[in-house]
């Protein structure tokens, strides 16, 4: 069939895409080699689908509010929901409604959800079960965490020290803070496995490179993130980008992106860390942490975009320090710039929108106090401890 038609013709429309007969032609030829070396021949039956029937339905609902989310929940009838971590936030945050305990959900699943707001959540809406897991479009690389308990709060995976003598595909590895790609042994050129609890990037294993999903018409996007010659000669992994650690427990949780990391005074300060211990203090709703420049400075220095509960502006920020170094967030990695927002805006996927934000930022040197509308310098003095 695909040989008498026009290969750049129209075949298929699916997922807001349109594939042309060329590109289903070798999308099947590369399935079909895949069947062949694994030994399937003419004439033989492979199975699709372990069942095809109608085991359960989906409820959509679009342009909600978060007031509205429970009822919705109990009137679908919903034993599981599907969730986004800053959507929990909202939710957390909203109102309480007699129907947020009024349904019949006892999963919600998901990824994101964050460990301030983890139990919160839980016992606002007294869902059971939470199972976040960490995975990615294109991405090889995956952990799960199944949880009913307190203790796996805010982490994306388990692994128990046999899981960790087995697991080959999903490793943690050690990562070059300069140059943002994983860290290699100068004599061996291989790279070198994190240790609990040491921050690491994680890959997964490429075991047929035919069958690893690329970027559509960009081929230079798709090996930028294929890693060669890892632990060995010919093996071959994909880098994910995210920062990960591994606690002495076996817990894994996500620490940062690649990128988020900047250098402030000699020093390398994560964004995902400093978030971490904004999310700890009283009065805060969320957070995102970021690097600017500044004039005559060396470095970034780091600021935040904070959202407030209805605390007084004045008296969060005379209390922030004081308390961040409670927390033990060290003083190089305190935020020296901070903007009080009543929302922080986020993309299509609910990532927090960071340029913007640096692009908001004024070109002030370091003053005292309030220098424009919402917008902070932290005082010299209680940076200094």
């Amino acid at each position: 069939m695909f040989d008498k038609v026009n290969e750049g013709i129209e075949f298929l429309w699916f997922e807001g895409r349109t594939w042309t007969y060329g590109e289903m032609k070798r999308e099947t030829q590369k399935l079909a080699a895949f069947l062949e070396s694994a030994g399937v021949k003419k004439g033989d039956y492979v199975g699709v689908f372990m069942a095809n029937s109608p085991e359960m339905h989906f409820s959509l609902s679009i342009g909600s509010y978060p007031s509205e989310f429970s009822a919705q929940t109990g009137s679908a009838t919903a034993t599981r929901i599907l969730y986004v971590g800053e959507l929990c936030r909202y939710l957390v945050h909203s109102p309480p409604t007699p129907y947020d305990r009024a349904h019949k959900c006892i999963v919600a699943a998901g990824n994101g959800l964050r460990a301030e707001i983890w139990d919160a959540f839980k016992e606002k809406f007294g869902v059971d079960e939470i199972r976040e897991f960490y995975r990615s479009t294109e991405g090889l690389a995956k952990y799960d965490n199944f949880n009913y308990g307190a203790w796996g709060g805010g982490k994306v995976g388990f692994a128990g020290p046999l899981r960790r003598y087995l697991e080959n595909d999903t490793i943690i590895v050690l990562s070059d803070p300069a140059t943002e790609k994983p860290y290699r042994d100068p004599k061996t050129g291989f790279c070198i496995r994190a240790k609990l609890g040491e921050v690491g990037e994680a890959i997964g294993r490429v075991k047929n490179r035919g069958l690893l999903t690329e970027y559509l018409n960009n081929s230079p996007a798709t090996e930028e993130k294929i890693m060669r010659d890892v632990f060995e000669k010919g093996d071959c992994f994909q880098s994910t980008g995210d920062l990960v650690i591994q606690d002495e427990s076996g817990w894994v949780r996500f620490h940062d992106r690649m990128g988020d990391t900047f250098r402030w005074k000699g020093e390398n300060v994560s964004a995902g860390e400093v978030r971490e211990h904004l999310a700890k203090l009283d009065g805060v709703i969320d957070a995102v942490v970021y690097g600017v420049k500044l004039p005559s400075y060396d470095g970034q220095a780091g600021a935040a975009a904070i959202t407030l509960d209805g605390t007084s502006e004045a008296v969060f920020m005379n209390n922030l320090y004081a308390g961040l170094k409670k927390t033990g967030l060290p003083s190089y990695a305190m935020p020296r710039l901070v903007r009080i927002t009543p929302e922080i805006e986020a993309n299509a996927t609910f990532k927090k929108s960071k340029g913007d934000l640096v692009k908001k930022t004024p070109p002030y040197k370091f003053g005292n106090g309030l220098r424009a509308p919402n917008l902070w310098w932290g005082e010299p003095r209680l940076l200094n401890f």
